[in-house]
């Protein structure tokens, strides 16, 4: 008996409108269309760094950036001074500091201008009060230096919010047969993707779709569903964001919800998985789903992954785990139809040793859907 399990990535959702990870980038660039808009700026800096590594590693220097790698990048010189690392840089970019130093000139001149107007009468007391107000303002200078790229992260994910998180399901059709079929079979759906095309699809079926987090924050754990589908979102939903809640007992806990409408709130930061290296976090529910992913595989023969890159080190991991747990486990990989397998890298360094056990349809999402269901 095949006992399946179904993997989506970024391009199980293109054929909704939704652009992959580096189609998004484009995208996203495209909403900054103010060229001496300091946060255009420090956008633009990032992504020509990224496309200058390619370059250093041999890499295709024409080929687009990951819209997770621009995330990542950002997190990281917004948090630059707390990595290891930092006590052995002696300076970063010299364009970092210009950029920072213009939006800090921006904050300091809108202080001053409210400190003199709050002081005009230049009284005593008051002149020592703006005395004090200056030395404020230039004390924090230096704490706020990070502060431009933090503030990029969130207009970015702002911005990904819109092109991510569907209002409407007139474009998610051909998902409605997957939903039916996972649902009928009891198979478990597991992605990797953050936008709502599985749960606008499952809505529009009238099937439920129990992604498990009601359930992890009561118990700790991801457990199967009486009825309706069992999804797991492996690196977290544009819907998800962290909350300290408590205390509980004297510990004051940070847990992941579900939030209702994500347009009504603004720069909140949502609960994902950033970046394109080994996609690994103790914070959230993230490593009880990967904790899950992995029981759920054990019970499985067939692995079928649709759009999926293999793009995520530790995902990839698993996979070849699992796959050596026994020679009748087979993987099926759908990618896009102008996809040779060729440019897949994942199928050509294991399809000596796999043979038949692993199969490549660059079918798309959409016609393979169709075909097979």
């Amino acid at each position: 008996m095949s006992i399946e399990i179904i993997l989506l990535g970024a391009g199980a959702s293109v054929d909704a409108g939704i652009p992959t990870t580096f189609g998004l980038t484009k995208k996203v660039v495209d909403k900054f269309v103010d060229i001496e808009d300091i946060d255009t700026k420090a956008l633009n800096f990032v992504i020509s760094g990224l496309q200058f590594r390619k370059g250093i590693q041999n890499e295709y220097i024409f080929s687009n950036i990951n819209i997770e790698e621009v995330l990542r990048a950002l997190e990281m010189l917004s948090d630059r001074f707390e990595l290891e690392i930092a006590p052995f840089v002696g300076q970063w970019h010299p364009y970092i500091e210009k950029l920072e130093n213009q939006i800090n000139t921006r904050n300091v001149e809108s202080e001053l201008s409210h400190a003199v107007y709050s002081s005009e009468r230049l009284e005593r007391s008051s002149f020592h009060g703006l005395i004090g107000k200056l030395s404020e303002i230039f004390a924090n200078l230096n704490s706020s230096r990070s502060e431009l790229f933090n503030e990029v992260y969130y207009r970015v994910i702002d911005t990904m919010k819109n092109m991510l998180w569907l209002k409407d399901n007139s474009n998610i059709e051909y998902l409605l047969p997957l939903v039916k079929y996972v649902n009928e079979n009891n198979i478990t759906l597991v992605s990797l993707n953050y936008d709502n095309t599985i749960e606008l699809a499952s809505e529009k079926s009238k099937i439920p779709c129990n992604n498990g987090l009601d359930v992890w924050l009561n118990h700790g754990k991801f457990t199967k569903p009486d009825k309706g589908i069992e999804f797991l979102k492996l690196h977290g939903s544009m819907n998800w964001a962290e909350e300290r809640i408590g205390p509980q007992g004297n510990i004051w806990e940070k847990v992941v919800k579900e939030v209702s409408d994500i347009y009504s709130q603004k720069f909140y930061k949502p609960a994902l998985v950033i970046g394109t290296g080994n996609k690994l976090t103790a914070s959230g529910p993230f490593l009880d789903l990967i904790y899950t992913f992995k029981e759920r595989l054990k019970d499985a023969n067939s692995l079928i992954t649709i759009g999926y890159s293999f793009s995520d080190e530790h995902i990839n991991s698993i996979i070849i785990n699992w796959l050596n747990g026994s020679d009748q486990r087979t993987i099926d990989i759908i990618d896009a139809p102008e996809k040779n397998c060729k440019e897949h890298s994942f199928y050509m360094e294991n399809k000596h040793e796999l043979k038949e056990r692993m199969s490549f349809a660059p079918v798309g999402t959409k016609n393979w859907i169709n075909e097979n269901i």
